[in-house]
């Protein structure tokens, strides 16, 4: 969180350090990609979780998801709003996965309970 906080304040200077101000414009993309380190962070518990439940579907199923997600809205946000649109994608994409495992992991405790 710090990190997205740091990115978010001192993304402009960023941008002047790293591109000598070539793009001043997407200098907000710099915090929206953030993002995807932030919600990784997340889905790795589930995904640890999952596996030493020795629930390797779930991961499958998840990355199967991720990638039809990924690749399909890639192709649509991209086409119709450019860089913003590729990066709406990804963050999108890993949403996806920590939802997905965060599902998983639901169902995997919930059934773990009941037996």
């Amino acid at each position: 969180g710090c990190y997205e906080v740091f990115l978010f304040i001192y993304r402009e200077p960023l941008e002047l350090l790293l591109y000598d101000g070539k793009y001043e414009v997407y200098a907000l993309l710099i915090p929206a990609w953030g993002v995807i380190p932030l919600i990784m962070s997340f889905q790795s518990f589930y995904s640890v979780i999952l596996q030493a439940g020795q629930k390797p579907q779930a991961i499958l199923v998840t990355t199967l998801i991720w990638a039809v997600v990924s690749v399909v809205t890639s192709v649509i946000f991209t086409r119709i709003w450019g860089l913003w649109g590729a990066t709406a994608s990804a963050i999108l994409g890993y949403g996806t996965v920590l939802v997905m495992f965060k599902l998983f992991y639901s169902g995997w405790l919930r059934n773990e309970i009941n037996n």
